[in-house]
C-alpha cells in the first residue's frame, strides 16, 4: 500500500511539474500555404511562456481549406472543424498533423463554424455557428462520430451586434464567446449573450480562436491577429474578460510580409483526471512487482 501510494504521489508531481513550466498551445495556422507552400494549414505548437518559439509538427493535407475550429477531448484526442474549403469535422493526428474527415452537415442554411470547445461537465463538443455581425448566434454539438451537428439554442444579445469567433468552456461548465465587433467576451447564460465586465484591451481581427485549460487552474489563452500591430499574438484573459498581452505567436514572414503563423484556434491537451493518474500509478506499481519476480 506505501508503494502505490508513492508510485500515485509521483505520477501527480510529474503532472504538477509539466504544468508549472507552462503550457502546451496547439494550434493550426491558417497562413502556411501562403507563406511556406505544401498543402494545408500547419498544426503547430510553442510553449505559453515563449510563444516566439513555434514548432510546425506537420500539415493538414487538406488543400484550401480553413480549419476555424480546434479542440481536445479528455482522452487525448485533438479534433478540428473547418469552415472554408472542405467543411466540417475532422481528427487531427497530433504526431504529422494529417486531419482526417469525419464528417459535415446539420448546420443552419448559412452558419458556418467559427470555433470549437470540449465541455467537460456534459462531455459534448459544442462549435458555435456565425452567418454575419448581427444579434444572433448559434450554439451547435457536433458528434465525434458523425461530424453531424445539433441546434442546441440560439442566443441573443440583444440590441448589440456582434461577430462570435471564438468560444471556451471552464470546468464548471461556464461557456464563453469573443466578439470581434466589440473585442469583448460574452458569457453564454441560457439563451442570452451577456458581455462580462471589462473590454479585452485590443482590436482583434480575422483567423483566432481561444481555450480554457479546465484540466488544470481554469488559464484562459486567447490566439489572434492584432489589427494595429498586425502580428499574431497570445493574450491571457482574465475572468473580467480583460486581456494582457503575452509574446509575439512567431515572428513576420519576409517573403509576404505577413505574420508567419495565423492561430484558426488554439486548444490545450487536457491533464489525465484523478482516477486515470491512480492507474496509471497502479499499473507502474504492478509493472514493477513483475520486473522483481
Amino acid at each position: 500500500m506505501r508503494k502505490l501510494i508513492l508510485g500515485l504521489g509521483a505520477v501527480i508531481a510529474l503532472a504538477s511539474a509539466a504544468a508549472s513550466y507552462g503550457e502546451t498551445i496547439w494550434a493550426y495556422d491558417n497562413l502556411a500555404e501562403v507563406n511556406r507552400g505544401g498543402v494545408g494549414d500547419a498544426l503547430i505548437k510553442f510553449d505559453s511562456a515563449t510563444p516566439g518559439v513555434v514548432t510546425e509538427v506537420g500539415r493538414s493535407t487538406i488543400a484550401g481549406t480553413l480549419m476555424s475550429g480546434l479542440d481536445f477531448t479528455p482522452d487525448g484526442n485533438l479534433w478540428a472543424y473547418s469552415q472554408a474549403g472542405n467543411i466540417g469535422m475532422f481528427s487531427v493526428n497530433t504526431t504529422t498533423g494529417k486531419a482526417t474527415k469525419i464528417g459535415s452537415g446539420g448546420l443552419t442554411g448559412g452558419d458556418f463554424i467559427t470555433d470549437l470547445s470540449y465541455n467537460p461537465r456534459d462531455g459534448k463538443m459544442y462549435g458555435i455557428g456565425e452567418v454575419s455581425a448581427d444579434s444572433l448566434l448559434r450554439l451547435y454539438s457536433i458528434s465525434l462520430v458523425t461530424g453531424v451537428a445539433t441546434l442546441e439554442k440560439t442566443l441573443s444579445s440583444g440590441a448589440l451586434s456582434t461577430l462570435d469567433v471564438g468560444l471556451a468552456t471552464d470546468s464548471t461548465g461556464k461557456q464563453l464567446v469573443h466578439d470581434l465587433v466589440n473585442d469583448r467576451m460574452f458569457e453564454i447564460s441560457g439563451t442570452s449573450l451577456v458581455p462580462l465586465a471589462l473590454p479585452e484591451g485590443f482590436d482583434a481581427n480575422f483567423s483566432q480562436g481561444m481555450t480554457i485549460d479546465w484540466s488544470r487552474a481554469n488559464d484562459w489563452w486567447h490566439g489572434a491577429f492584432n489589427n494595429v500591430t498586425f502580428r499574431t499574438e497570445l493574450w491571457r484573459v482574465a475572468p473580467t474578460g480583460a486581456g494582457a498581452f503575452v509574446g509575439n505567436i512567431g515572428g513576420v514572414n519576409g517573403g509576404t510580409g505577413l505574420p508567419e503563423y495565423e492561430t484558426g484556434d488554439v486548444a490545450v491537451k487536457p491533464v489525465p483526471e484523478p482516477a486515470t493518474l491512480a492507474l496509471l500509478a497502479l499499473g507502474g506499481l504492478i509493472a514493477s512487482r513483475r520486473r522483481r519476480a
